[in-house]
C-alpha cells in the first residue's frame, strides 16, 4: 500500500514538470499556499492543537473530515491569516488537517 501512498505525490511532481515546460511565461495564483511535505505524528498533534486554540475562537471547530482537500485548499489560506498564524504554524494545521481529510 505503500506505492500508492507516493504515487499521487509523484504524478503530481511529473505533471507539473511537464506542465511548466510548456505553459507561457505567465504565472498562475496556485490554490495550496504551502508546498507539501511529510510531517512527524508529533507535528500533526501540534497541527491539531493549534486549530483546536485558534479556530474556536471565531467559530465552531469542524471536523478535518468534514471537507475534500479541495475544498480545505479554499478555506485554510483565509483562516490562517485570520488567525494570525505563521508559516510553520499553519503548515502544521494543513498537514494535521490533510492528513484526516474526506478523500
Amino acid at each position: 500500500m505503500k506505492t500508492r501512498k507516493y504515487l499521487l505525490p509523484l504524478v503530481a511532481i511529473i505533471g507539473m514538470a511537464f506542465m511548466g515546460s510548456c505553459s507561457s511565461s505567465k504565472k498562475t495564483a496556485s490554490t495550496s499556499t504551502t508546498p507539501e511535505r511529510h510531517f512527524s505524528a508529533a507535528e500533526l498533534e501540534e497541527g491539531k492543537t493549534i486549530m483546536e486554540a485558534s479556530c474556536k475562537r471565531c467559530h465552531k471547530l469542524y471536523a478535518a473530515e468534514s471537507h475534500t482537500p479541495s475544498q480545505w485548499n479554499k478555506i485554510l489560506p483565509r483562516m490562517n491569516k485570520r488567525a494570525k498564524l505563521n508559516e510553520e504554524q499553519a503548515a502544521k494545521v494543513r498537514g494535521y488537517i490533510m492528513s484526516i481529510a474526506q478523500k
